[in-house]
């Protein structure tokens, strides 16, 4: 039997800035190589807390 595994990451961002967006990107590019249902990304932006 064959057992889906699926990979939970959360990713803490700042505000609005550069360095946020480019963090948002980041992540996602080595996952593009999997099927979206094998992964989830959480984004928190400590700036909305």
């Amino acid at each position: 039997m064959h057992r889906r595994i699926t990979f939970k990451f959360r990713l803490y961002i700042a505000g609005d800035t550069q360095n946020s967006a480019d963090a948002l990107v980041n992540p996602t590019t080595p996952c593009m190589a999997h099927p979206a249902e094998h992964y989830k990304i959480e984004v928190a932006d400590e700036q909305a807390i």
